[in-house]
């Protein structure tokens, strides 16, 4: 994708993919990191990174065991769990493009807007 002439890589790998954010910014691509916030790696490069927390992913099925609720299902945990969250995005957008990614954030924690996570 970086010859492709893509602008902005996702690099869904968390430490296998640190090289990438190193390829990339050497190439003037922006990517966005996974897992932790990746900013570190190629500070100016990294718009942002998806957090992932598994301490509130363990923690919300260890609840839901001890209240006797736990079936023998998938569970899903997110933004509204406080499961996933974005980095901050340290400049790397416009004030107006933050203001509508923390917007649309809001709707999902308050349920006005739905992930199809079917897909």
């Amino acid at each position: 994708e970086i010859d492709a002439g893509s602008d902005v890589l996702a690099v869904d790998a968390d430490s296998a993919g640190l090289i990438i954010h190193d390829i990339a910014q050497k190439k003037g691509i922006f990517t966005i990191g996974w897992v932790k916030d990746q900013y570190n790696i190629a500070p100016g490069s990294v718009l942002t990174s998806a957090i992932q927390r598994l301490n509130v992913i363990f923690l919300e099925g260890v609840n839901i065991a001890i209240q006797g609720r736990w079936e023998g299902k998938s569970y899903r945990f997110g933004i509204l769990e406080g499961a996933l969250d974005i980095a901050p995005f340290r400049g790397s957008l416009s004030t107006e493009q933050e203001q509508q990614i923390i917007n649309i954030k809001n709707e999902i924690i308050i349920g006005n807007r739905l992930i199809d996570t079917e897909k």
